[in-house]
């Protein structure tokens, strides 16, 4: 089986270190889609060719897991390679190295999903691609499991009325404007920028309160000296967004444990009741000082408690 392509090596720049102090999940994913984007390359697909051939690559589920925070000026190595290729779908995996200590930083998985221009609908590799992409897969290392997040546990199939029977309400309606959308009247993506900036709102820094993130408002922020750093999430997107569609996204916390709290994220549009993207994260109390996981207080963990809506938990994976 082949190993693992070399993608990148870096030292981590004081612009893409976060609130709280480390390099920042963003950054993470920025750095992501350049690699995946130099797997495509691996295998023909170059942007060129994508758009001569009618078509456009989109990440339609990501999931990470984040090991060991990475500080200012940490040597960093990005390595990955295809996991599987099959129908419209190539699944790459990518890994964040520290060169100096050997840990592990971040692991990526990701199904990328070839659509077509006009419509976004799914579209078969093209052979020649879907053969390169078979002679170089690889297994994904046994050190990239275990993943909580499956892909029963995201309740996709979740509706609206689910939602507002467990007293969710939206937070937030945006409806997308034409100068949000590429030629063909498709959402483009955003890119995280290449910087972060100062202050992070909603990103759960030292004493920051976040506002316009429904019931999660109740947890960024709230102890002083406390953060919520990423241990893993997975995003899965089940339909592009177009210029005229109005989103409302609904947020949950899901469950709440002694150090660990998971949360969620589903965007509908608002006028058809359809899922357009559903985003789960597991986070853990951390001292910003000690620079440490910490069991929360429990009076902090009850009033945790008092927000949570296990109920929209899949059975089997309640924590």
């Amino acid at each position: 089986m082949n190993e693992l392509t070399s993608l990148a090596e870096w030292n981590v720049p004081a612009e893409e270190i976060d609130s709280l102090g480390h390099m920042s999940t963003g950054q993470y994913a920025r750095r992501a889609l350049d690699g995946w984007t130099q797997v495509l390359t691996g295998i023909g697909a170059v942007p060129a060719a994508l758009v001569a051939s009618g078509l456009t690559a989109a990440a339609v589920d990501q999931h990470v897991l984040f090991r060991r925070e990475q500080l200012v000026d940490a040597p960093l190595a990005l390595a990955g390679g295809v996991l599987a290729a099959e129908g419209p779908h190539i699944d790459v995996y990518q890994e964040f190295t520290n060169t100096a200590s050997g840990d592990i930083a971040a692991m990526f998985r990701t199904r990328i999903e070839l659509q077509k221009l006009a419509n976004r609908a799914p579209s078969r590799l093209p052979l020649p691609w879907l053969q390169a992409a078979q002679v170089k897969r690889i297994d994904a290392p046994p050190r990239s499991q275990p993943r909580t997040l499956t892909t029963d546990s995201l309740g996709a199939s979740l509706t609206l009325a689910d939602l507002q029977a467990a007293g969710i309400r939206s937070h937030l309606r945006r409806e997308i404007t034409p100068d949000l959308c590429d030629a063909e009247g498709f959402l483009i993506p955003p890119v995280p920028p290449k910087t972060v900036p100062k202050a992070l709102p909603g990103a759960g820094g030292v004493g920051m309160k976040s506002n316009n993130q429904g019931v999660l408002d109740q947890v960024w922020g709230h102890l002083e000296g406390y953060v919520w750093p990423t241990l893993e999430t997975r995003v899965l997107t089940l339909r592009t967004a177009r210029a005229g569609d109005v989103l409302d996204s609904y947020a949950a916390l899901l469950s709440v444990g002694h150090k660990v709290i998971h949360s969620a994220v589903w965007v509908f549009e608002a006028r058809t009741g359809a899922l357009t993207s559903v985003a789960h994260m597991v986070s853990v109390f951390f001292s910003y000082a000690a620079r440490r996981t910490l069991d929360m207080p429990p009076e902090e963990r009850q009033r945790l408690e008092s927000f949570a809506t296990p109920q929209l938990l899949a059975p089997g994976h309640k924590r």
